[in-house]
């Protein structure tokens, strides 16, 4: 994932301290730290692979890739649409790797760290890692800036986003967030296209067979008088009484064909909500109490819009807005600590990626 252009044609005219604006995908593996060992370096491995496939589109002057030990991070210098449609390649080659993925639009410079070495530091990098944070599996997070950024180049795909509430980090700094709108399904469409062509079918037959039944028999023909022989010096024997002709078959009653009764919607399905919370603190839902966390880890609630707070005395309240849809899974990490004063931009320990 080549750097070194990106930073001559876009960062390195730029004065040292010079902030210019870029959107920014971070790819964050969720609880990377839980896992052993030999398993972090592999879904890291996965991280890298992934990352490579999804960012050949993009030339090599129009991309930094930053890394920290959980996560990557794409400093995008092309439009905004070109960052979204990396985060949607990343979230459709992620099937079977926990991956979060947040994206924002911001101010990043360049940064020379005595330790570390060169790197990317501004808001840009840091909202977006905070969306990472706040992001699950298979459901991306952008903020308010990013939407509004591609509004202004891409209006056709700021209407993919659609607003998904608000989060507070730990500098108590709101956000407001988007997500992706779902996508119908085509196996269902498929499905209802072949209901509605076997219900056309049916109504049609039915209707034939009405047609059929309505239709009266054909008269039934009179029965020939039999003649009788001739013998002689006999009188002829007079002609027999013709018999009565048949009554006629009753009209068969219509069939009528009755619709199919439309099958049940069956209940929408609960979503949920784990907790990861150190050391610990009350949830409350809507305003709410739902109990202390530990040892409280999941709760179920159903799908729509909600409130979660999550409270520890004197620190300052974690406070997300979401919007659930149903059976959906979603995960809350967060480690109250007292705000502290912090640099412009974000953390030292993202680092610039060479070699990848």
């Amino acid at each position: 994932m080549g750097t070194q252009a990106a930073e001559k044609t876009v960062i390195l005219n730029q004065p040292p301290d010079a902030p210019v604006p870029a959107s920014v995908v971070v790819l964050r593996l969720q609880e990377f730290g839980r896992k052993p060992v030999a398993e972090q370096a592999r879904l890291k491995g996965q991280l890298e692979a992934l990352a490579a496939k999804a960012l050949q589109p993009l030339a090599a002057g129009d991309r930094i890739v930053l890394e920290a030990p959980d996560a990557l991070a794409v400093v995008v210098l092309e439009r905004p649409q070109a960052a979204l449609e990396l985060a949607e390649r990343c979230e459709a080659a992620a099937t079977n790797l926990p991956l979060c993925i947040g994206v924002n639009h911001g101010p990043v410079r360049q940064a020379n760290d005595p330790v570390r070495g060169p790197g990317i530091v501004g808001d840009g990098v840091a909202t977006g890692m905070v969306l990472a944070n706040a992001a699950t599996p298979g459901r991306l997070l952008a903020s308010r800036p990013f939407h509004e950024a591609l509004e202004a180049s891409s209006s056709h795909r700021a209407g993919d986003l659609a607003a998904a509430g608000e989060l507070t980090d730990v500098n108590v700094r709101r956000h407001e967030i988007y997500t992706l709108k779902p996508r119908p399904a085509p196996s269902r469409s498929r499905r209802v296209l072949l209901l509605a062509g076997y219900g056309a079918v049916a109504v049609a037959a039915a209707a034939l067979v009405a047609r059929r039944l309505r239709r009266e028999p054909p008269p039934p023909e009179p029965a020939a008088a039999p003649v009788a022989p001739r013998i002689a010096e006999q009188k002829p024997a007079p002609a027999p009484a013709p018999e009565p002709a048949p009554a006629p078959a009753p009209k068969p009653k219509p069939v009528v064909a009755k619709p199919a009764a439309a099958p049940a919607r069956p209940p929408a399905r609960p979503a949920s909500v784990r907790f990861h919370i150190k050391p610990h603190g009350n949830v409350f839902v809507d305003g709410a109490a739902k109990g202390r966390t530990p040892p409280l880890s999941r709760i179920e609630l159903r799908p729509g819009a909600h409130t979660i707070e999550v409270r520890n005395g004197e620190f300052p309240p974690l406070k997300l807005r979401v919007n659930l849809g149903e059976a959906e899974e979603m995960t809350i990490t967060h480690s109250f600590v007292m705000p502290h004063q912090q640099k412009e931009g974000l953390i030292p320990r993202w680092r610039r990626k060479l070699g990848l």
